[in-house]
């Protein structure tokens, strides 16, 4: 679970009608159980480690309050170092890979022998940290993916109100540097080509990149933004944001937390309503909002988290972003 997920609870925790000691204790406790199972992405598979972020990075303060608690400090790695990473340095945050898109499409933690590359020139992914291994295999490297995906969120500069759909991967050296000596895994950024419902959490195949994405959640291009032709409770291909296009997303997201049961349709759409609307952008203004919610299958200790999107309730396109 990455930082802005923590401030997704402590603000939930702030809207709770008791604000006591022991309600807060209790958010406290959800984050915790929920550290623990998903870290912010999920496995796919026994070895695989994607960390989808469209499924809870923040929630859209509803009238943007001031008095929300601070941000909660992102994960970093830790600092040892060993003989092997000694031997075969790690490569630097920021470093940029002409890594195949087949390779991602496994969805397994695997040794890599990808082209470094400069971020001018074509790549799919982009290291943002690097973990030291006890042993360069992909049992040892899957615990550091929660870890890697608060690194990745930090990396592009996601929070409460700057949103875009990204998803972190581990890679471990390749095999001939593993026999040098290397005993480390890299964390990587890729911006995903397709457009997955939250609760689609097999690998996406990357876009191609030509700059690095370092803060890019704040000033993101068009490359980088969700367009979408359907509505985006269907699993889709993205459309280029500078032509027409029938759904964008807000850059930010919407949440529900302290739930008892997975709320109705009714409620979601209000709080949709609640949570995306002051997101519109004025070039925008009358368009209609919805989110992408987590489905069922997702609901975990009273939490629920969606993607804002805006649209026309009449069918019409919205204009070139």
């Amino acid at each position: 679970m990455s930082g802005p997920d923590l401030r997704f609870l402590a603000e939930r925790a702030t809207r709770l009608d008791d604000h006591t000691h022991e309600r807060l204790d209790e958010v406290h406790a959800r984050i915790a159980v929920a550290h623990q199972r998903r870290s912010i992405g999920v496995a796919a598979g026994a070895a695989a480690l994607v960390v989808a972020l469209i499924v809870g990075l923040a929630l859209v303060q509803r009238g943007r309050d001031v008095d929300s608690p601070g941000p909660v400090q992102k994960p970093t790695p830790t600092a040892t170092v060993d003989v092997g990473a000694a031997a075969v340095p790690p490569p630097p945050t920021g470093t940029c890979w002409a890594v195949a898109s087949e390779l991602i499409a496994a969805g397994q933690i695997t040794y890599d022998d990808s082209r470094q590359v400069p971020c001018t020139q074509p790549h799919t992914t982009e290291t943002v940290s690097t973990f030291t291994l006890t042993e360069p295999t992909a049992k040892e490297a899957e615990p550091t993916g929660g870890t890697c995906g608060g690194i990745v969120g930090g990396y592009l500069n996601i929070d409460n109100e700057s949103w875009i759909d990204a998803d972190a991967f581990l890679f471990l050296p390749s095999k001939q540097q593993v026999a040098d000596g290397a005993s480390w895994v890299r964390c990587d950024v890729l911006i995903p080509g397709p457009w997955w419902t939250p609760v689609s959490l097999a690998p996406r195949l990357p876009v191609t990149m030509t700059s690095s994405v370092k803060d890019a959640a704040d000033k993101p291009t068009n490359d980088l933004w969700t367009c979408l032709g359907q509505s985006p409770t269907q699993d889709q291909p993205k459309v280029p944001c500078d032509r027409p296009h029938a759904y964008e997303a807000t850059g930010t997201l919407a949440g529900l937390g302290a739930l008892s049961a997975y709320p109705s349709a009714t409620e979601l759409q209000a709080e949709a309503q609640a949570d995306c609307r002051p997101a519109v952008p004025r070039r925008l203004a009358g368009a209609s909002v919805t989110a992408a919610w987590d489905g069922r299958e997702e609901f975990y200790q009273g939490l629920i988290r969606g993607v804002c999107f805006m649209y026309h309730e009449d069918g019409t396109l919205l204009p070139p972003r």
